[in-house]
């Protein structure tokens, strides 16, 4: 018994290992006075990327944001083919998986470190603005209490969306197509999503709703609306637990499902003429693998 005991012990200290010298690696930093970004060897190239796209792009995304944030850590990791990005508020940093994702996963990607870097960056000042009176909780228990960070997905996801596809012409979710053709198709098909689908997110295709209702909601407002409108809500929600509907009503004059009616129906005039093409197969499911063609008597 002891001997199998100590088999097993030594078989999960070898499994830990890889993990184990990846957190003893040497890390090394890159410092402004805006970001640190820690990084292993081998990722200089990256590093530096990252950071000359934040400080290029960080007065930009503070103006949207309304918000500004000092000696903030960005962590470029390796999760082998992993692309993805996180940012939280209540510990104060970025991390950034360099490796790019798949053709099409994430609309056209001209250099994925430049976009991923405003992307997460977008999030962490949009989600630690807070004003006056919330900030004196935050600085006691963390901005687990900050009033920006507790909004609807596809508000969170939206402000990122827009702020990443405003930088550049041919890169961020808004100038891919996608997102437009997957509106569109919505009005054709008389199925536009209700905000109450944008916020409660049903398992559906194509489990994007609060990047892509998000996204192309939060595009509208500016276009409408102006931009600094955007930049004010965050300023005003920020300073107040109060409902969001009483921030949009201080912004926009109108509260959110009202703005989302708006919204609709000018999606729903710009895609007037819009068809699906091509005929609908299947109904079940989202897709459906090894079809096998018959010819009947109806023919093939």
């Amino acid at each position: 018994m002891k001997k199998v005991s100590f088999i097993f012990l030594l078989t999960i200290m070898l499994l830990l290992l890889p993990t184990s010298a990846s957190a003893l690696a040497e890390w090394k930093t890159l410092k402004t006075e805006y970001f640190t970004v820690f990084y292993q060897p081998g990722f200089e190239k990256q590093a530096k990327e990252v950071l000359q796209t934040l400080e290029s792009h960080r007065p930009e995304v503070e103006k949207l944001t309304g918000n500004r944030r000092f000696h903030l850590p960005v962590v470029i990791n390796d999760l082998g083919i992993m692309a993805n990005g996180l940012a939280s508020a209540s510990f104060n940093w970025v991390q950034l998986f360099w490796y790019p994702p798949e053709a099409g996963l994430i609309g056209t990607v001209e250099d994925w470190n430049t976009l991923v870097a405003v992307h997460e960056y977008t999030h962490i000042l949009q989600m630690t603005n807070v004003g006056k009176g919330p900030q004196v909780l935050c600085r006691l228990f963390g901005n687990i209490l900050s009033p920006n960070a507790s909004i609807p997905g596809w508000m969170i996801e939206g402000i990122t969306v827009y702020s990443e596809s405003r930088l550049w012409d041919y890169q961020g979710r808004l100038n891919d197509g996608k997102y437009d053709a997957y509106i569109g198709a919505r009005v054709a098909d008389g199925r536009f999503p209700s905000i109450v689908d944008a916020t409660f997110g049903p398992h559906e295709f194509q489990l994007e709703g609060i990047y892509t209702f998000g996204g192309v909601f939060f595009n509208y407002l500016a276009t409408e609306y102006g931009e600094e409108k955007l930049t004010e809500f965050f300023n005003i929600r920020g300073s107040s637990w109060a409902s969001l509907d009483r921030s949009a009503v201080k912004v926009f004059g109108k509260p959110f499902p009202e703005l989302w009616e708006e919204w609709e129906a000018c999606e729903t005039e710009r895609f007037k003429d819009f068809y699906i093409d091509g005929e609908q197969i299947t109904r079940a499911g989202w897709s459906m693998g090894d079809p096998v063609i018959v010819e009947g008597s109806d023919g093939v």
